[in-house]
Parts: C-alpha cells; sequence; structure tokens
C-alpha cells in the first residue's frame, strides 16, 4: 500500500511523508493520506505566500508613514511661516494706520 500512495504522490508532485505510509492499512484509503499530503503542501505555500506579501506590505506602509510624516513636518513649517508673515503684514498696516492718523492730526494742529 505504502508504494501505491508514493506514486500516487510522485503523479501529483507530493512528497508523502513517511509516517503517513507507514500507517496505511489495507482497509484506509490511500486518497486520503495523499489529501493530508496535499493539503499540508497547501497551508505551506499559502504560509509562504503570506509572509511575502506581509513584508511587502509593511514596507509599503513603512514608506507612506514616512512620507506622511515628512508632509506634516512641511505643513507644520509652512504654518508657521504664514503665521509670521501675517503678524508682518498686521504689524506694518498698524503702523502705516497710524502715521497716516498721525500725519492727519499734524496738518489740523497746523
Amino acid at each position: 500500500m505504502g508504494s501505491l500512495a508514493e506514486a500516487g504522490a510522485a503523479w501529483l508532485g507530493l512528497s508523502v511523508p513517511r509516517f503517513l505510509v507507514a500507517r496505511a492499512r489495507p482497509d484506509e484509503e490511500v486518497v486520503l493520506d495523499l489529501c493530508c499530503a496535499g493539503a499540508e503542501a497547501a497551508r505551506a505555500a499559502r504560509d509562504k505566500e503570506i509572509s511575502r506579501l506581509t513584508a511587502s506590505l509593511d514596507r509599503q506602509i513603512a514608506t507612506l508613514q514616512d512620507r506622511l510624516a515628512r508632509e506634516e513636518r512641511e505643513l507644520t513649517r509652512d504654518q508657521v511661516e504664514y503665521e509670521q508673515r501675517k503678524r508682518e503684514e498686521t504689524g506694518s498696516l498698524l503702523e502705516m494706520g497710524a502715521s497716516v492718523l498721525g500725519l492727519g492730526r499734524k496738518r489740523k494742529e497746523a
């Protein structure tokens, strides 16, 4: 029976673990043994693919987080610069308004 399981596994391109072949009895289905081996191979392939995709997604997430942090720093820098310009413009407008009012008072006094 073990040779039949090995032949079936070879035909499917699978390798059957020795413990499955050694436990096979004449009344058991060899197909079940092959299904177990196939299921193990499928799980291993799935786990490998999940690991590969997880690593790829982790790299993409890290790249996006770096980009987000850089953009947030740039936004903060731009907001600080905007506030400084706003204060300068407000101050110069106040100075201009004071000088206009001051000039108007001098003319009235003269």
